[in-house]
């Protein structure tokens, strides 16, 4: 079993601080959890994030606290829509100068052009990292790509790992996909349906759009 720090600033959500049995491999030191509700007196633990995810090309440096931050910034932005992020997952590009940040996304449904540009942009800014931001003003890191993949997708990324043994209780959507997960990457890769750059332009969306990501401002 697991200890949860119930001290956590997170609010409803908790850190894991140690593990008693070493066969428990769920759950790493530093993880990120919900607690959803209790059965007697053991928490019932929903998996959010790890904390040691590293997303760098320059000087950046940015965890998986920040990449979830930045999906639930834009996915306010969907939800305007009524649609939601069934799951996401990030790679860093580094095929062509400069590198930058892609972005992951499976929806679950139609989103129109105009809201998933915006979404891209609401990513893109949502990453406030010092050595992000800076990087990306002269730019040493390019522009984020949001890439939207078809349904289905991160289903088949979990088969391809059950395929190599783990069980469906120990999975966790990997958020980092690095360059040598090649099989995953081709996955991600192979049913990407659209995709999106940071658009510089947002005052286009000024005179439509109702809400904005909290990051962007329309000048």
């Amino acid at each position: 079993m697991a200890k949860v720090s119930t001290t956590s600033p997170l609010g409803p959500r908790a850190k894991v601080e140690n593990t008693i049995y070493a066969f428990i491999i769920k759950y790493r030191l530093g993880d990120v959890v919900k607690v959803m509700g209790f059965h007697n007196s053991t928490p019932e633990l929903k998996f959010v994030r790890r904390s040691s995810l590293l997303l760098t090309i320059n000087i950046d440096k940015n965890t998986e606290a920040d990449l979830q931050l930045a999906v639930e910034a834009a996915g306010k932005v969907l939800a305007e829509e009524k649609l939601e992020v069934v799951d996401f997952t990030s790679h860093v590009d580094l095929s062509k100068e400069p590198g930058h940040y892609v972005i992951f996304w499976e929806i679950n449904g139609e989103a129109s052009e105009q809201v998933l540009g915006e979404c891209c942009n609401c990513l893109d800014k949502s990453f406030v990292d010092a050595g992000y931001t800076s990087s990306r003003k002269v730019n040493c890191i390019g522009p984020l790509e949001l890439r939207l993949v078809r349904r289905g997708t991160f289903q088949k990324i979990l088969e391809h790992y059950l395929g190599l043994g783990a069980t469906v209780s120990q999975y966790k959507t990997p958020r980092c996909v690095g360059p040598t997960n090649s099989t995953v990457l081709q996955i991600l890769t192979d049913n990407v349906v659209k995709t999106y750059l940071k658009f510089n332009h947002l005052t286009k969306f000024k005179d439509s759009r109702k809400k904005t990501c909290p990051h962007c401002v329309l000048s």
